[in-house]
């Protein structure tokens, strides 16, 4: 055995070594000090106790503001009515889908090919919802736990659809209405050209107002492409936001100015359905509310409270995320 210190030899038993002088203390009274190894030396040992298993931790993002703010707001009765709305738009979609499929293909055999065109437009209609509905309600059941948030994806992914749509929709109405205007405007088309005619007749004979429909389709049609890609942008800042427990960019503002304008065409849904007596009997003569059935009914209602209700449940996301990160 050899001194600690210097390293001479030492004697057995020995409390002092006889070169330097140090006092030589036998390793078990010693906590960390080991035990001799082959060539007689000391060992050192780790410091026994728990002090040798602590590791300090960092304190988890997931207990951030922003990130208790985002799971709080997830996970309020706000987000389930939404989660509940858009299960029963969704049912009644598809049960309006295979009702006009009904419908086309007991009419006759001239409808017959359209019944099957019906049930593929319902269903390519109904697939974004499909997913909506599955990111919501993914989103507001995983935020009452602690594991990682999950549904932001499905909700990008059904709003990156619905831009690919509309944006189809878009380039399909400009191929139909630039040629028409700039024909128009080099006084080449009038109103009573046999090629408009039969649109024109649509609009009261008036080229001049179906070409402003038109434009206002178009312009209809590109507010609803920016609304879902700033949906899309919406879902990515919702998981960014839950997986750093910070808000690293600035939520979407144009959503609550979509669904104010959203709600606006539903008003005439309402008027017609809560019409009645001499009312709806001005509205039949007019051609509205003639055959206004349940479905329809139910459609219109279910679509005006679902985007009063998503548009608190994002004003309140907006807010509330804002506060935390402020």
């Amino acid at each position: 055995m050899n001194c600690p210190f210097c390293g001479a030899p030492l004697e057995e038993g020995a409390r002092f070594c006889s070169n330097c002088g140090a006092k030589i203390t036998p390793a078990a009274d010693v906590p960390g000090q080991g035990t001799p190894g082959a060539d007689g030396q000391y060992q050192p040992q780790p410091p026994a106790g728990p002090a040798a298993s602590y590791e300090a931790e960092p304190l988890p993002v997931t207990e951030s503001p922003v990130w208790q703010a985002l799971r709080g707001t997830l996970s309020s009765p706000i987000f389930l009515l939404l989660a509940v709305l858009l299960t029963c738009e969704l049912a009644v979609t598809l049960i309006n889908g295979f009702t006009a499929r009904s419908m086309a293909a007991s009419a006759g055999s001239s409808l017959n090919s359209n019944s099957s065109s019906l049930l593929i437009g319902t269903l390519v209609g109904a697939l974004p919802l499909l997913l909506f509905t599955a990111g919501v309600w993914s989103m507001w059941s995983s935020s009452r736990g602690k594991e990682p948030l999950k549904g932001p994806g499905a909700v990008r992914t059904a709003s990156v659809i619905m831009v690919v749509l509309f944006g189809l929709a878009l380039g399909i109405l400009a191929i139909a209405l630039v040629p028409i205007l700039l024909a128009w405007s080099a006084g080449h088309l009038s109103a009573d050209s046999t090629g408009i005619q039969g649109l024109t007749e649509l609009f009261d004979g008036s080229f001049v107002l179906f070409a402003v429909i038109l434009g206002l389709a178009f312009l209809i049609l590109l507010l609803d492409l920016i609304y879902f890609a700033q949906l899309a942008r919406l879902a990515r800042t919702i998981r960014e936001t839950d997986e750093t427990g910070l808000l690293r960019g600035s939520v979407p503002g144009f959503l609550n100015f979509m669904h104010i304008l959203m709600i606006i065409p539903l008003l005439g849904g309402v008027t017609v359905i809560l019409a009645s007596g001499r009312v709806k009997e001005f509205l039949a003569k007019q051609g509205l509310a003639a055959n206004l059935g349940f479905m329809d009914i139910l459609t219109t209602l279910l679509g005006a409270v679902l985007l009063i209700v998503l548009f608190i449940a994002v004003r309140t996301l907006k807010r509330n995320l804002k506060n935390a990160a402020a």
